[in-house]
């Protein structure tokens, strides 16, 4: 399997990071780009009754989230490209890693808190049930 472009979501927490840097050292030794994206949840257009946009708040939080991984891949003199999405964020990483022909996803596991998973389910199972492509699952 050749890699060309790894998908690489980002929420800003340590297990997303540790997903970073696996994918950044499988670009290194594969030459692959790597697209990093960062997902903020928003509401379906249904349940706000009207289009769905991300706030300038958390516009600003995913813009900081985006900037330390950028840090990441430019200190490892990657080539890579930056993607801020919104709605539900496991068919976010799914649908970006098909539109952008990516031969691989790289993520972290448990980027929210049990908790919060439990309630709303595990976006890394997700992805792995819904990918077309490779899914590597960082802990």
């Amino acid at each position: 399997m050749r890699l060309s472009k790894i998908l690489v979501p980002v929420d800003g927490s340590a297990n997303a990071r540790r997903g970073l840097e696996a994918a950044a050292g499988l670009a290194s030794k594969t030459g692959a780009s790597v697209v990093l994206l960062h997902s903020v949840y928003e509401p379906s257009r249904s349940e706000t009754r009207g289009a769905a946009k991300i706030s300038d708040e958390r516009a600003a939080e995913a813009r900081k989230i985006v900037e330390k991984a950028e840090a990441v891949l430019e200190k490892a003199g990657l080539q890579y490209s930056k993607i801020v999405a919104s709605g539900n964020v496991g068919h976010s990483i799914v649908e970006t890693a098909h539109a952008k022909g990516a031969d691989m996803i790289v993520i972290g596991s448990r980027g929210r808190s049990l908790v919060k998973e439990v309630f709303f389910g595990s976006t890394a199972n997700y992805v792995v049930h819904a990918s077309k492509v490779p899914v590597l699952i960082v802990k």
